[in-house]
């Protein structure tokens, strides 16, 4: 049998005959002060660490965004380099080479002449540079979201230099499916490289590919975030 037992300022309980066990109601009172600072303690703790979490995931979204501009880098700007009409570096301007009035040949003049003005265009088409391989235009997107993910289409548009050369030209991060990949309705073949799906042509001039992508979610359990690479343009 349990008796409980009042005094005034005490509380004390009685079991089974024993003696009261005096309790002080300050000792209540701090006992339940302990409670309430380690609940808002272990509360400071989850706060604290939630901030490390978030700066944790900030910079990693840096460092991939860095490594993600290295990698865009490395696929344009190799074959953006100035070139002339043979693939090599414009050569700077030469000399111009002696008329026929000063050079002494054991051919006819009029071949000469032949020879030297195929020579004149030779080095005026080595001096002129053919500008960017690729130049990235304008890029629409446009979706919904659904369960299996975010589900885009990509309009990307572009100037491709460089006749009859092969361009290396990057579409979207690799960490996204692509279901489809046209030009003027016809497929693309596309491979990867640093980091991207790329296309490899020879085409030339102005040209828009269209893309379904799928995006798949990410980010901590109960929350849904999507963050993929996309081309700089």
């Amino acid at each position: 049998m349990v008796k409980l037992l009042a005094f005034v300022p005490c509380v004390a309980f009685l079991i089974s005959g024993r003696s009261p066990i005096p309790m002080d109601v300050n000792d209540i009172e701090g006992a339940g002060s302990q409670q309430m600072d380690a609940a808002f303690e272990s509360d400071l703790d989850e706060g604290d660490d939630q901030r490390d979490e978030e700066r944790a995931a900030s910079a990693a979204r840096k460092e991939r965004a860095k490594k993600a501009d290295l990698n865009f880098d490395a696929v344009m700007m190799q074959q953006n380099l100035p070139i002339n009409a043979y693939g090599g570096v414009a050569y700077p301007p030469a000399s111009a080479p002696p008329t026929a009035a000063e050079a002494k040949v054991e051919v006819p003049l009029g071949e000469y002449d032949k020879v030297q003005q195929t020579l004149v265009a030779k080095r005026r088409a080595a001096q002129k540079s053919l500008g960017p391989a690729v130049v990235l235009g304008a890029a629409l997107y446009s979706g919904e979201a659904k369960a299996s993910g975010l589900v885009l289409r990509l309009e990307l548009g572009m100037t491709l230099g460089h006749p009859e050369r092969y361009k290396v030209v990057p579409l979207v991060g690799e960490d996204v499916v692509v279901v489809r990949a046209t030009v003027n309705g016809e497929a693309l073949p596309l491979s990867r490289q640093n980091g991207y799906h790329v296309w490899v042509t020879r085409r030339t001039g102005e040209v828009t590919a269209v893309l379904e992508l799928l995006v798949p979610a990410r980010g901590p359990k109960g929350s849904l975030e999507y963050d993929f690479l996309v081309a700089r343009t």
